[in-house]
């Protein structure tokens, strides 16, 4: 690589060191996404649970503030970014935080969404 190649590296992973979310930031940004999961629901194939997305549709913090109680987070801080784990039942999902926002994706997806 050329000098020049090494010192744009060096001021973007400066970027990113410096801009890494900030603490409880990732707790945050999974709360507001339950928050408008249960207030958007989707149909699905199981009747019981399109019977609790019609009724959470109707207070969809309550809904969110309850499974939210079930969701386990880990983080991890490195030099240049934030690692984010969740767990909810089985259902898991990864994120990683830079640049002040966090990139999120479950395992079997393979694709990071904003």
């Amino acid at each position: 690589m050329a000098s020049t190649e090494w010192i744009v590296i060096a001021i973007i992973a400066g970027a990113a060191a410096l801009s890494k979310p900030a603490d409880g930031s990732f707790e945050r940004k999974i709360n507001a996404d339950l928050r408008q999961s249960f207030a958007n629901p989707q149909a699905t194939d199981d009747p019981v649970a399109d019977l609790i997305s019609l009724g959470c549709l109707f207070a969809p913090g309550d809904c969110a503030d309850f499974a939210q109680s079930f969701v386990r987070y880990g983080t991890r801080d490195f030099v240049v970014a934030k690692l984010g784990a969740v767990k909810l039942g089985e259902a898991e999902m990864t994120c990683i935080g830079a640049f002040d926002n966090w990139w999120c994706w479950t395992p079997e997806e393979g694709d990071a969404q904003a």
